[in-house]
């Protein structure tokens, strides 16, 4: 299981989930076994198959589907992104709902993969030191030159030129 995943079950269960232990189980008062099960098979089922979406959506009360999938894809993708497979599974939904429901809010994985990499890319340049080399391993680019090309597409300047708009907004405010 995913990090991000872990820390959104932490958060809503108020607890540290194991994964990949001997026994699955939960434990809570036994007061608790006074309450009425209102589920059947069927929907229990369904519960069960929404639940990551579900505590994706409350707890870090993303607005969206496609929030959901910004979080999921996480902020460092030097080991590569994680795939459309991937996410779906995560969110325990197909690929084909996974895919209408991004196309309901009239955007696409790829879209929102560039989104979180370009936000996280600008985030990297503000500080001086960094190596664009560096930024581009991180962003999960082979080659300085991709990750020249694709934040240009994204922002219409080069990284160099988005950094160095930074350093003269930061003259013009000393001034």
């Amino acid at each position: 299981m995913s990090p991000g995943y872990a820390e959104a079950v932490s958060a809503v269960m108020a607890v540290r989930p194991q994964f990949d232990a001997d026994q699955t189980r939960f434990v809570f008062p036994s007061s608790h076994l006074d309450f009425r099960v209102v589920q059947n098979n069927e929907s229990l089922q369904s519960f069960l198959d929404d639940t990551v979406l579900q505590l994706i959506e409350v707890e870090q009360r993303p607005t969206s589907v496609g929030d959901a999938v910004k979080k999921l894809l996480g902020r460092d993708f030097s080991n590569g992104m994680p795939t459309f497979t991937e996410i779906a599974e995560r969110l325990h939904m197909s690929e084909s709902s996974l895919r209408r429901r991004l196309l309901e809010e009239e955007t696409s994985f790829q879209v929102l993969k560039d989104e979180v990499r370009c936000a996280l890319a600008m985030q990297l340049l503000v500080d001086p030191e960094a190596k664009l080399g560096d930024i581009a391993e991180r962003l999960g680019f082979t080659e300085q030159s991709s990750f020249g090309r694709s934040f240009r597409q994204w922002t219409g300047l080069t990284p160099s030129a988005w950094r160095d708009g930074l350093d003269a907004s930061d003259e013009a405010v000393k001034a």
